[in-house]
C-alpha cells in the first residue's frame, strides 16, 4: 500500500501562519439609474441586480478586542474581503440610520462569511 505525505501547505504549522479571511456580503435595495429607461429594460436590470449604486453607502469598521480599529471602509460594495490575524473582532456596519454590530471569532487559515441585511 502506497502512502503519500500531505502537501506542505496543509500542515498545521503552516495554517497557524495563514491569515483568516472575512467575507462580508451586503444586501441593499438598489437605486434606479439616473437616466430614464424603457420599462422593460429597467425591469430587466432590476431582475439581474444590475444596479450597484445605493441611496446610502455602507460603512464598515472592524475593531479587535482591545478596541483598536484594524479596518475601516466608508463606501463598501456588495462584497468585501478582509484578511485578518486569528482572533475575535467586533464588526460595525452602518447604512443610513440602520446600524448593526457583530462579534466574530476567526481562526488562522479559515474563511468566515458574514451576510448583512441592512434595509
Amino acid at each position: 500500500m502506497e502512502t503519500r505525505a500531505a502537501p506542505a501547505w496543509t500542515t498545521s504549522a503552516d495554517a497557524a501562519d495563514l491569515p483568516a479571511r472575512l467575507h462580508i456580503h451586503a444586501q441593499a435595495r438598489p437605486v434606479p439609474p439616473p437616466i430614464p429607461l424603457a420599462r422593460r429594460w429597467r425591469d430587466a436590470l432590476r431582475a439581474i441586480g444590475g444596479w450597484t449604486r445605493h441611496a446610502n453607502p455602507l460603512s464598515l469598521h472592524i475593531e479587535d478586542l482591545g478596541g483598536h480599529r484594524v479596518f475601516a471602509l466608508d463606501e463598501a460594495g456588495a462584497s468585501t474581503e478582509v484578511a485578518l490575524s486569528a482572533g475575535t473582532y467586533f464588526i460595525s456596519a452602518r447604512r443610513g440610520e440602520t446600524r448593526r454590530g457583530y462579534t466574530v471569532r476567526l481562526e488562522a487559515g479559515t474563511a468566515f462569511d458574514l451576510y448583512l441585511q441592512l434595509d
